[in-house]
């Protein structure tokens, strides 16, 4: 699954119900409604100010919990 933040600011009530349902929190939409105005949309656009390096580590950062997350709903680990 795919998450942009740019998305959940432009639209935050359906992405959010996207991820809930994705992870499977149960009443997705209800937990989405009730959630969506915590999204801070000062922050969208942060990453592009990121230098590859920055970019780089911040993906290693990530890797132990995406990799947890893929296992969690049954799906291959990301490349990487």
């Amino acid at each position: 699954m795919h998450i942009s933040y740019d998305r959940i600011v432009a639209d935050p009530v359906p992405e959010l119900t996207r991820f809930g349902r994705f992870t499977g929190i149960p009443e997705a939409e209800a937990w989405a409604a009730r959630v969506a105005d915590r999204v801070d949309a000062g922050r969208t656009g942060a990453s592009a100010a990121l230098s590859p390096a920055q970019t780089e580590e911040l993906h290693r950062a990530c890797e132990p919990g995406m990799r947890r997350l893929a296992a969690f709903v049954g799906e291959p680990p990301p490349a990487g």
